[in-house]
């Protein structure tokens, strides 16, 4: 009795041994694409926070460099834009982890990319390029790897900050990259009237045909979903007469797009950004046309903006108000 119970004892031991054998570790791929499809029941920021950090402690995804910088990336997005040091402090860890491992392209484009979006929220758009220019060379060199709306969003907001700094051409470049994929995003898809935005406004800038640009523009209120996008297709329109020294008609499409800034808009964390750039350009279009009657009052209510938003503004603004009042002055004094 003893020998069988041995026996029996021996063969369970065996059995189990042989099934802890056989448990293989999860691929990182496996560990990407659960992370992926997790989407945290939790509606408040602390407690996205505190899931995805819950998550990141886990043995299953701790012993992975890569699963680590994923989640890493999803707490500093926990962050955005209540907290930017906080976002900036975990996305930059993921990006640690990730940016000397072969491979994981997507993984790899957005991080560069989360980590241009906190630099642009700040106005910090030097900063934001470059990791905007990180993120398209990884997209660029990887074109299979990267599923479409991200090589999109890459390439549209690379778009934007290449315009902030001035590279206005290159801009209209990255623009059109990502206009490449339209016929591969769904008729409803929201990036269809993002890429429309940034076509058209780098295109204001290059030498191309008038045609072309009014194509752009009215393809955003074609695809336009809300009054921001509506703000947005009367701002670009304001800057195409503006460009063509069309002022009277910059004037009238400018205001429709500052109407919608403070009526439907107003409760919008960048509006009050926007607001004081349209006013400006305002602004410098009275100044342009010689309607020196209108520049009092709008004067007052960029000085308001200020005044009211100072940690919405950054120095560009401020720059670009004193610009235009050197300009207003000398119309006036000389």
């Amino acid at each position: 009795m003893k020998n069988y119970l041995t026996i029996a004892l021996f063969s369970l031991f065996a059995i189990l041994s042989s099934c802890t054998e056989t448990q293989e570790e999860p691929s990182t791929q496996q560990l990407i694409n659960e992370i992926d499809e997790v989407v945290p029941q939790a509606s408040k920021q602390d407690d996205q926070t505190l899931f995805w950090k819950n998550m990141l402690n886990k043995d299953r995804y701790a012993s992975n460099t890569v699963a680590k910088s994923i989640i890493n990336f999803r707490i500093g997005l926990s962050f955005y834009p209540s907290n930017l040091d906080s976002s900036d402090v975990y996305m930059t860890k993921a990006l640690i982890l990730v940016e000397n491992v072969e491979g994981f392209a997507k993984v790899k484009a957005q991080v560069y990319n989360g980590l241009a979006v906190n630099a642009g929220h700040r106005g910090n758009y030097f900063l934001s390029s470059f990791y905007s220019n990180k993120a398209v060379s990884v997209v660029d060199a990887n074109p299979i790897g990267i599923p479409v709306r991200r090589k999109v969003r890459v390439y549209l907001y690379a778009a934007q900050n290449h315009s902030h700094i001035g590279l206005k051409e290159s801009s209209y470049e990255l623009a059109k990259k990502a206009g490449a994929y339209l016929d591969s995003l769904s008729e409803d898809d929201e990036l269809k009237v993002l890429i429309y935005i940034q076509l058209s406004s780098s295109s204001i800038w290059q030498k191309i045909s008038h045609d072309s640009i009014f194509y752009y523009l009215e393809k955003i209120a074609q695809y336009s979903t809300s009054a921001e996008y509506d703000a947005i297709y009367y701002a670009n329109k304001a800057l195409f007469f503006e460009k063509n020294e069309q002022f009277d008609s910059a004037i009238v499409y400018r205001q429709k797009s500052i109407e919608l800034l403070q009526n439907e808009l107003k409760d919008r964390y960048n509006t009050p950004r926007n607001i004081h750039i349209a006013y400006c350009a305002l602004l410098q279009n009275n100044i342009d046309i010689g309607k020196m009657d209108e520049t009092d009052s709008i004067r007052s209510k960029i000085s308001e903006i200020e005044k009211e938003f100072p940690t919405y503004l950054d120095v560009s603004h401020y720059l670009m108000f004193e610009e235009i009042m050197m300009k207003l002055f000398k119309n006036v004094f000389f």
